[in-house]
């Protein structure tokens, strides 16, 4: 057991330098945040593009719409004053 016959001045020392070697290194703030900002980034590419995509689309959509139009299998828009009608 040649550790305990070290003499206690090196038991300090000892100790500092294991506690040294038990740290993790302080790593950049901006890396530990990269992965939330790259799940954000798929989220919105995922989620949000494709809504801003529909959404462009029923606009276009709505602004094309006449009267007399048909809107499906069983609709047509009627002229400006009258019902709506099924077919």
């Amino acid at each position: 057991m040649p550790c305990l016959a070290l003499p206690n001045l090196l038991s300090p020392v000892k100790m500092t330098l294991f506690s040294l070697l038990l740290q993790q290194p302080s790593s950049n703030p901006i890396l530990s945040f990269l992965p939330l900002l790259v799940i954000v980034a798929i989220f919105y590419l995922l989620v949000f593009m494709p809504m801003q995509k529909q959404k462009k689309q029923q606009a276009q959509m709505l602004k094309e719409l006449e009267a007399g139009n048909d809107l499906g299998v069983r609709f047509v828009i009627p002229e400006q004053g009258a019902r709506w009608h099924f077919k």
